[in-house]
């Protein structure tokens, strides 16, 4: 969670296998479930931005690291936006290599695209569909730039700040963020503290 804790010890199960990327999310970035994403036009997972490191460098469980952004890829899951930024480990010996999704090898980018497509499928759901076409079919369009992907990162992140500033909204979404669990704990405080107050001058 956003205090660095474990919330399930457990293994996650997947119906369709084991992710072939590494698989984590941007901090400090949140896919607005509230406004239609200024691209797609379709609501956000109420979710940090999903991302997607195609290196070799496994980091450790909940590590925060460097990493390089190449691109994107425009799912729509649930009728929601659920953008999945593709990005490699600065540290990766292979970072070198990559500056733009351009130069992800066509087989890799298929591989992505093919695990979200048909991950739902394993569970008896309709295949992932993309932007911008909304369907299931691969073609070089559902790939967003380095340049498209610099301003999803910027909207999200702008979106991220408006929320934390209104803790009634994280609250109501059961958004994870310890600055509004501090505030939920001095709220209780204060009304226990008033509650004590109420009862002394009975």
């Amino acid at each position: 969670d956003s205090e660095g804790e474990v919330l399930y010890e457990r293994p996650r199960y997947v119906a369709y296998g084991a992710s072939p990327f590494i698989y984590g999310a941007i901090p400090q970035t949140w896919e607005n479930s509230l406004a239609p994403d200024p691209i797609t036009n379709i609501t956000g997972d109420n979710d940090p931005i999903d991302a997607l490191d195609i290196g070799s460098v496994v980091p450790g469980v909940g590590a925060a690291y460097e990493a390089k952004v190449l691109g994107t890829l425009g799912l729509i899951d649930d009728e929601e936006t659920d953008w999945k930024v593709i990005l490699i480990n600065a540290m990766d010996p292979e970072a070198d290599k990559y500056n733009s999704i351009e130069d992800v090898p066509e087989e890799t980018k298929e591989m992505i695209f093919t695990y979200f497509r048909d991950k739902p499928v394993a569970v008896g759901d309709a295949p992932g569909k993309f932007w911008p076409k909304i369907d299931d079919a691969y073609t070089p369009d559902v790939w967003f730039s380095l340049e498209d992907t610099k301003d999803i990162l910027s909207h999200t992140k702008q979106a991220y700040a408006d929320l934390i500033a209104d803790c009634s909204k994280v609250e109501e979404l059961e958004f994870a963020y310890a600055g509004c669990k501090d505030e939920g704990v001095a709220r209780l405080n204060a009304a226990g503290r008033k509650l004590k107050l109420l009862s002394a001058s009975s």
